[in-house]
């Protein structure tokens, strides 16, 4: 036998109601486990306490037949008769009494009530104002760059610039371009085209994403400018950070909502910079 066994059978063992031969099982698993003979002692000092408290007779009509004996009733009938029949005046005294009570005790829990709700309230304007104010919800002041609007010189806003922006590879430069000047001219100038059904909230993530960069919050066209159908960012970067801007930004769209590609720029660019002109469409 075990302790479960013994466990459901500690009942009839201590009543003395087991077969012999599970007794003697549950003898042997007592001399066996120390914790099954405690719980054993622990029930005989119960049993032996209640054995011995000292009994009491019922009473004779209680003994003779204990269900007819009247149990005490509650009747809230019978005490609004009662009340009914009192005094008026009695009654109004009474009455009134407890009106008055109602009334001051109300007066005075108010001014005990109204700063714990104005507390609470004030608690929770302040839990909404620390959430607005938390970085979560506010942008730094240097993120804070104001949105330039104009209109943009393009010949389709949903193109970006003018092609005359761009340069082929074979065009030739003109004869009066100096080598540097020619060195200058032919720098990048890369196109980022991005469709996105919110443009002022993507926005504030490329901001960010120039600062990553290394950008300012002074360079400018870091702002962006508003066009009909869209913002544009026309900016100059070093060209080192182009491979993983252009990761960065492919990141904030899914699937084609994202294009790029990059050409020669006519206009004059100092070495090692490069121009690039995201494009923010509006779906």
């Amino acid at each position: 036998m075990n302790c479960f066994e013994w466990q459901n059978h500690v009942s009839d063992y201590l009543d003395g109601k087991l077969k012999p031969d599970c007794k003697e099982f549950a003898d042997q698993h007592i001399k066996q486990c120390q914790s099954c003979a405690e719980k054993h002692h622990h029930y005989l000092k119960i049993i032996d306490s209640i054995s011995n408290q000292k009994k009491s007779a019922l009473p004779p009509p209680i003994r003779k037949s204990p269900f007819s004996v009247p149990l005490p009733h509650f009747s809230l009938a019978s005490r609004k008769e009662r009340w009914s029949k009192t005094p008026w005046y009695v009654r109004s005294g009474v009455e009134g009494l407890g009106i008055t009570f109602t009334i001051l005790f109300v007066i005075a829990l108010i001014p005990k009530i109204l700063p714990k709700v104005k507390n609470l309230y004030e608690r929770g304007m302040n839990n909404k104002i620390e959430i607005f104010s938390s970085d979560d919800y506010k942008l730094d002041s240097e993120t804070e760059i104001p949105l330039a609007r104009g209109n943009l010189t393009m010949t389709n806003p949903n193109k970006g610039p003018a092609e005359e922006d761009f340069a082929s590879e074979n065009e030739s430069l003109g004869e009066s371009a100096t080598e540097e000047g020619a060195q200058a001219h032919m720098q990048e100038i890369w196109r980022f085209n991005l469709k996105t059904d919110s443009p002022l909230e993507t926005r504030v993530k490329i901001i960010e994403l120039l600062k990553k960069a290394g950008l300012s919050s002074q360079t400018s066209g870091i702002g962006g400018t508003e066009a009909p159908g869209g913002i544009q960012f026309d900016l100059m970067v070093p060209q080192s950070v182009i491979t993983s801007l252009k990761e960065d930004l492919q990141k904030i769209v899914i699937g084609d909502a994202f294009t790029w590609y990059k050409n020669k720029s006519k206009r004059l660019i100092a070495p090692g910079k490069a121009r690039i002109v995201i494009w923010l469409s509006q779906i």
